[in-house]
C-alpha cells in the first residue's frame, strides 16, 4: 500500500465501505425472512427442519458465511497469483450460491402453492 496514491487508497476505502454497507444492509432482510419463514412453517403445523425450503436456506446461509470468511481472509493466499485464483473461487462460489437462492425461491413458492 506504500506505493499507492492517496486517490487509490481513498477509492479502496470507499469500495470496502460500500461492500460492508451492502453486506450489513442485506443481513436484516435475511434475518427477517428466516424468522418469518420459521414462524409461518410452525403455524402450518409442519416440521420446520424437514422442509426443502429450510434445507436450501441452511445451505445458502452456510455457503454465504463460508464465502464471506474466505474473502475476509484475503482469498487464502498472500502472493498476488494466489489471490487471483482465490478471487476466482470466490466468484464461482457466489454464482453457485445464486443458484441455491433460486432453488430456495422455488421451494418457497412451491410451499405456498400446497
Amino acid at each position: 500500500m506504500a506505493g499507492m496514491s492517496k486517490m487509490t487508497r481513498g477509492g479502496l476505502a470507499t469500495a470496502c465501505l460500500s461492500c460492508w454497507l451492502l453486506t450489513s444492509a442485506s443481513s436484516l432482510p435475511l434475518a427477517q425472512g428466516a424468522f418469518g419463514g420459521t414462524l409461518s412453517t410452525a403455524m402450518q403445523g409442519e416440521e420446520i427442519a424437514q422442509t426443502p425450503h429450510f434445507v436450501t436456506a441452511l445451505i445458502f446461509l452456510g455457503g454465504l458465511t463460508a464465502n464471506g470468511v474466505f474473502a475476509y481472509s484475503g482469498f487464502g493466499a498472500s502472493e498476488p497469483k494466489g489471490k487471483i485464483s482465490g478471487r476466482k473461487a470466490h466468484a464461482y462460489a457466489g454464482a453457485a450460491l445464486a443458484a441455491v437462492v433460486l432453488a430456495h425461491a422455488g421451494t418457497g413458492i412451491a410451499g405456498l402453492l400446497k
